[in-house]
Parts: structure tokens; sequence; C-alpha cells
């Protein structure tokens, strides 16, 4: 590989943009990872620059996405979960992945955006950064925290666990440092499909809840698509059983710590630089 580029990690959003924030830890975690790697790294929103690699996420935030305008020297990042429904992945969002290399976190998606003829997406899995540790947890008062589209498939089975007794708390557009501090009171942290057709394991959000030690309970049937080390650092369960086994894991502390212990040894086993030493060497052989 040529000596290490310089990059700017940018997030592109529109003004009215719901959950531009939704990228926000990635995005750090691709920053804190780049500069391990010794590259000059600048972690920004909506600026492209001339003088850098763009490694941008965002883009499905736009509404028209003929608009986006990228330089050459650019790189989209794919965190949406590709299926045949998915109002993402339109012909111009297409035709935009057609021009540029495409990272993505899930070798399903790639495959099927290869057949559509994005020809430069590549697999990037999603890691862990020192810097990303953040989140001290105090006393639990909330046993199972969601946060997220509240769909109604997720909203149903929130239902269903606070009818049991379950102190359940849901956040709504909440980012950064004031959900953080929501996670560090919960004892679990919920992840329920928000819609039938999603497939992939949803890792862009467990990754950080993992890396932070925290007990993440998901829900799996034989059709998940998941990383068999992501499958041994969560609680996987069938959308039926997950009021279950919520209340299962609420009542054990030591599973709790267990399972919290091994997510993080998981995601420290994982380092970001790598993925994106080996995807930087592709993208910009010697």
């Amino acid at each position: 590989m040529k000596p290490a580029p310089r990059c700017n990690v940018t997030i592109l959003a529109p003004s009215d943009a719901k959950f531009a924030l939704a990228f926000a830890e990635v995005a750090q975690t691709y920053a804190l990872a780049l500069r391990e790697l010794g590259c000059p790294c600048l972690l920004t929103t909506n600026q492209l620059r001339a003088d850098a690699l763009n490694i941008v996420f965002g883009i499905n935030q736009f509404a028209d996405y003929g608009a986006i305008k990228l330089p050459d020297n650019a790189v989209i990042v794919n965190l949406e979960q590709y299926y045949l429904e998915s109002p993402w992945f339109t012909p111009s969002i297409l035709d935009l992945m057609r021009k540029h290399p495409v990272w993505d976190y899930n070798q399903d998606n790639v495959a099927s955006l290869q057949a559509l003829g994005v020809s430069r997406a590549r697999m990037v899995p999603i890691g862990s950064a020192l810097g990303m540790q953040r989140i001290r947890p105090v006393s639990p008062d909330i046993d199972v925290l969601h946060y997220g589209w509240l769909s109604p498939r997720r909203q149903e089975v929130l239902a269903r666990m606070a009818a049991t007794g379950l102190r359940v708390k849901v956040l709504d557009r909440c980012f950064g440092a004031e959900r953080d501090a929501y996670i560090a009171r919960a004892k679990t942290v919920l992840q329920v499909r928000a819609e039938i057709g999603y497939r992939v394991f949803e890792i862009v959000r467990a990754s950080y809840l993992m890396t932070n030690g925290v007990a993440v309970i998901s829900e799996w049937d034989d059709g998940t698509v998941i990383e068999p080390d992501i499958a041994q650092g969560v609680l996987l369960a069938a959308y039926d059983d997950l009021p279950h086994a919520a209340r299962l894991l609420c009542a054990d502390a030591g599973a709790r710590a267990a399972l919290a212990d091994r997510g993080r040894e998981i995601m420290a086993a994982r380092p970001q630089r790598a993925y994106l030493a080996e995807a930087l060497r592709e993208l910009l052989p010697a």
C-alpha cells in the first residue's frame, strides 16, 4: 500500500435528516481506526475534500440521490440492509453506487449489490477501535431498553414485555451521550427487526453495545444472517420467545455479566484498523 492516505470520514445529511446520527458510532470507529493506522483523518459532516480520500456515510438520507455529487476520490459506506422491498436501493442510488467503491458490512449485501452491477462492492466488517468504550453502567432501573424506529412489529413485542412486568424504556430519535446515559441504566438492550423482510443481524447497533460490555438480546430465526463470532456475544431468541428470554436474562445478573464480557472480548478481537487496512490495500495498491 502507498503511504498512509489522508482521509475524510464524513456523514452526508440534508437539513431535514431524522436519523443521520445513527451512523455516528461507526463513523467515529472508522476515524479512530484510520488514525491508529497512521492516516491523517478528519471526521466531518457534509464536507467533501479534494485533498483526501472521502469515506462517505449516509447517502440514503437523501430523497434525490441524483443530486448527490461525489468526487472521484470517494468511497460509499453502506450500512443499510439490502432486500427486494427496500426503499434505499432505488435505480438512482444504485447508479451512484456503480460509480464508486462501496464498503458494506455484510457479505450477503455485497453479493446482492454486485448482482445489480455494483461491481466495486466489497465487505468491510464492523469492528472496534480504542476510544469507543464510553458507557459506564450505573445501578439499573431499566430492564429492557429499545431505541430506534418504533415500527408496529417492534411495538407489539415491547408491549408484551411490559405486560410481563419488565421495566421497558423506549427512546425515539435519541442519540449520542443522551442515549448512552439510558444504556448505562439498562440491564439489557433489545434488537428486533423492524419488518419481516430484514434478514441481516443489526451489527451496526450491536457492535457499539458489545464494545461497551452491554448485554444485548436480539431476534433470530433460521434465516438470520449473522457472523459466527457475533452470534456468541448476544442472546438470540425467536420473535415470539423474546419476552420470556428477556425475563430470564434480566433476572440473572451472572448470566448478564457473562454475556457482556463475552461480547466485549469478541469485539476486542475485531480491530477495525485491520479491516480498513485490508480495504485500503485493495483500493490503493502499491
